[in-house]
Formats: structure tokens, C-alpha cells, sequence
């Protein structure tokens, strides 16, 4: 899902795909390293899918809701895990900026 989304859609706007990735690769490692139990880590990319599903979406009634559900759901995933949480706080951001908000 991260890969088919579409480059920024204003040219100073947030590279979410960019930020996605990063957060996935954070979930890895976090994975490796035991922060984060298998059950974990399936939930936290699936809230990064449902992320993606609805930047891709944007123009959609109800998108923005559901990308910040999705974020709050993966940034109470990530609680504990240090690296997870700073980049919760990217990725609600980047959403942010995505949408336009």
C-alpha cells in the first residue's frame, strides 16, 4: 500500500510515503528487537496500511478521520517503544500536512 502512494501533492507538502517507510523500518527494527511481539507488529503495520489506504483516498468523505484513527490506534502500539513514538508523532504530522490540515 505505501508504495502506490502518490508523490506530495503540494511541492512544500509532506513526503508520506517517505514518512511511511520510515516508520515501517522502525517497526522492524523494533521487531528485532523485541520491543515488539508479533501480534504487535502485525497491528502497527496494519494501521500504517489503513494510513496509506486513505492518503491515497483523499478526495473521499471521511479519510482524514480515518487516517487519525489509524494514527492514534499505531501511536498506542507504539507506546514504550522510544524510536516508535517519536515517530508516531512524524507520521500524525505528516498526515496532518497531507491533508491539508
Amino acid at each position: 500500500m505505501v508504495r502506490q502512494l502518490p508523490p506530495p501533492r503540494k511541492k512544500d507538502g509532506p513526503d508520506l510515503k517517505s514518512v511511511l517507510e520510515a516508520v515501517l523500518a522502525a517497526v522492524t527494527a523494533a521487531a528485532e528487537g523485541q520491543e515488539l511481539d508479533e501480534d504487535a507488529v502485525m497491528d502497527a503495520v496494519s494501521e500504517l496500511e489503513v494510513v496509506a489506504e486513505a492518503a491515497r483516498r483523499t478526495e473521499e468523505p471521511g479519510m482524514l478521520e480515518k487516517a487519525n484513527k489509524a494514527v492514534r490506534s499505531f501511536g498506542r502500539i507504539a507506546a514504550g517503544v522510544t524510536a516508535l513514538t517519536a515517530k508516531a508523532t512524524e507520521l500524525r504530522d505528516a498526515v496532518a500536512g497531507w491533508f491539508g490540515g
